[in-house]
């Protein structure tokens, strides 16, 4: 009986208090050129829930990625709005969408960008700031130095790649 006033609060705790919010919305990128200078290389890192709800929305149906069979097209759609390269003419690049690795905990996505070295290029990197104004998003460039990453708000303009 004398642990009834403790085994009550903790209900009470559990059952009162605001579950805790997703301690972080972030995508990571990392860009390379390859090595006929032709093609940047991007390998993303996105929470798969948080893919899976952007993806629904726009098929209008919930899309589940290791499941679906659109769910290659739905992505590289996806990333063509959110991942924009684009170049001195500022017309977006096209984007290849090559692979993916779904995973629960994280999933890789794989693609390549048309793009020449030695041209300026500029980047929008919106992915999932549809869902969470939040939406931090980070770029590694690896032709850069390695503290140089690119951070990506919600309503920021393109940055110079």
């Amino acid at each position: 009986m004398k642990l009834l006033p403790l085994v009550l609060a903790l209900v009470l705790a559990v059952v009162v208090l605001p579950a805790p919010a997703h301690p972080n919305h972030s995508a990571y990128a990392e860009m390379a050129w390859s090595s006929d200078g032709d093609t940047l290389q991007v390998s993303l890192q996105v929470v798969p829930e948080e893919l899976e709800t952007a993806l629904g929305n726009l098929a209008g149906r919930r899309v589940v990625l290791d499941r679906d069979p659109d769910a290659r097209v739905l992505v590289q759609s996806y990333l063509q709005r959110h991942f924009v390269v684009r170049g001195p003419d500022r017309e977006p690049r096209p984007l290849t969408l090559l692979g993916l690795e779904v995973d629960y905990q994280e999933t890789w996505l794989y693609f390549t960008v048309a793009a020449r070295r030695g041209q300026a290029f500029s980047l929008e990197f919106t992915l999932l700031q549809d869902l969470n104004a939040g939406q931090v998003n980070r770029l590694r460039r690896l032709w850069t130095s390695p503290g140089d990453t690119l951070l990506f708000h919600a309503g920021d303009a393109p940055r110079a790649l």
